[in-house]
């Protein structure tokens, strides 16, 4: 059986652009058509900072998404030729529906492009933008701006970002309102703004709206909640809550919580440069930050035992699924994948990202495994019943991993455990069963698995045996 600390072709990990958390764009304003497919060849990891492309729509503009998906928000249209900053040295593509999307920062905003709307840029430096120029109607996400008419008339907020939405709501003029989307440029050219008074919330046409300080943060937001207290998330509107990475507006994206769910509260308040406080949560297996607008004291909720905090640390994680897990050492000779929601972010096969070792009988470097993400902590299970050969640190570049013998020349490996497995080596396990956590350690750009399949000591593609 071979040993994952002495296959050179290991220690060659690639940087797959990510998933990931979490953060995310997208696809020009026309529908998506077949083009050339963008990509990157780079010589080291190092040279995955800095890079740039270069927005080409057709003469449409391409939308910039904050979720890797046709369906999800646009966060801004930009122009065709604007230059935007790739963040793949600290996210990895993702490739859903056939399209690769491509993280990006615009005007200091991460979020998503669509391949096929992309091109190469020559090297040119991102274009910065003028998001915080009052007289270009370009305002920062989480900003604060106001009224400012002529005349002394109020500004409307419509339904949506264009004259023909339903009108919903008023700003008066001098009145602060914050930013929450945009820009978006309707057909007509105009720039709109989505934002919200704290009671209604809508699109505003940036010509009448100019930058302004924020409120202070309300004296009962001061320490409302402490840790180890049950909130639900309660929005004006029923849309949902976004949890980010820290505690500011333009933090990045971990998840969106849904109205009404229930949170265990980690840390907090913080608060930010604009006085809005903000509490660490946690909703089953996702951590981040919610500003404490939006959420409300709550009740225990019954299934609270799912919360790892709340279960009682490292030592309560190794929960074993007997129950669904088939019987331990036994191989079924079926085999599964190792999560039951994920993102593939990178195929088995071949790679020209610069990381992995020519092989020749593909005739190109080779991806060894199959990359699947997933929030952290999200559990790992054995792709069939057998024996744990190995449970530990590996030095080539997986990480925190697992190895299990299936039996008749076949074995598995799970890599970029978020730490020590709960399983050991010598162990046997069931099909299903957990045997650790996805992570990101090792030579990783985001939480994911890097899952391997061996045919006597040989990797294949995992696709062609576990489903």
């Amino acid at each position: 059986m071979a040993n994952p600390r002495t296959r050179s072709a290991w220690k060659a990990r690639t940087f797959p652009v990510f998933a990931t958390l979490a953060l995310l764009f997208s696809l020009a304003a026309t529908p998506l058509t077949a083009g050339a497919e963008f990509d990157v060849s780079v010589g080291s990891v190092n040279d995955l900072s800095g890079l740039t492309a270069v927005a080409a729509g057709n003469g449409q503009g391409v939308n910039v998404r904050v979720n890797p998906a046709l369906g999800a928000d646009v966060l801004a249209t930009i122009p065709d030729g604007t230059v935007v900053a790739l963040r793949i040295d600290r996210a990895d593509t993702v490739r859903a529906e056939g399209i690769r999307w491509w993280p990006v920062t615009v005007n200091g905003n991460d979020g998503w492009i669509a391949g096929p709307y992309l091109a190469d840029s020559n090297g040119a430096s991102p274009d910065r933008g003028t998001e915080t120029s009052p007289g270009a109607g370009r305002f920062a996400i989480g900003s604060y701006v106001r009224a400012n008419t002529d005349d002394g008339a109020t500004v409307n907020i419509r339904t949506k970002p264009n004259l023909s939405g339903d009108v919903v709501g008023h700003i008066v003029d001098g009145g602060v309102v914050q930013v929450m989307d945009g820009p978006y440029e309707d057909r007509r050219g105009i720039v709109w703004f989505k934002v919200t008074d704290g009671g209604t919330t809508g699109w505003s046409s940036a010509e009448w709206l100019a930058q302004a300080t924020g409120p202070s943060a309300p004296a009962d937001a001061q320490g409302e909640f402490a840790e180890g207290d049950w909130v639900r998330v309660s929005t004006n509107n029923g849309d949902n809550l976004n949890m980010r990475h820290s505690a500011r507006v333009r933090g990045g994206l971990v998840d969106t919580v849904a109205h009404g769910a229930k949170l265990l509260v980690l840390e907090g308040p913080r608060f930010d440069d604009d006085g809005n406080a903000w509490y660490k949560v946690e909703h089953f297996n996702n951590r981040g930050w919610v500003i404490g607008d939006w959420i409300e004291s709550s009740s225990r909720p019954a299934y609270s035992d799912q919360y790892r905090s709340f279960s009682g640390g490292t030592d309560d994680r190794a929960v074993s699924t007997a129950s669904t897990a088939g019987a331990a050492g036994v191989a079924t000779g079926s085999m599964r994948l190792p999560l039951d929601n994920y993102v593939v972010t990178q195929e088995f096969g071949c790679s020209y990202l610069g990381y992995y070792s020519y092989n020749s009988a593909w005739g190109c470097p080779v991806h060894d495994g199959l990359d699947l993400a997933a929030p952290l902590w999200t559990e790992l299970k054995a792709s069939d019943g057998g024996t744990v050969t190995a449970a530990g640190w590996c030095d080539c570049g997986l990480g925190y991993y697992v190895q299990i013998d299936h039996g008749n020349g076949i074995s598995t490996i799970y890599g970029h455990m978020v730490d020590q497995p709960p399983v050991s080596a010598g162990q046997q396990v069931g099909k299903g069963q957990v045997i650790g956590y996805i992570g990101s350690t090792g030579t990783s750009t985001g939480p994911h698995v890097h899952f391997m399949m061996l045919v006597n000591g040989n990797a294949v593609n995992p696709r062609e045996y576990a489903g």
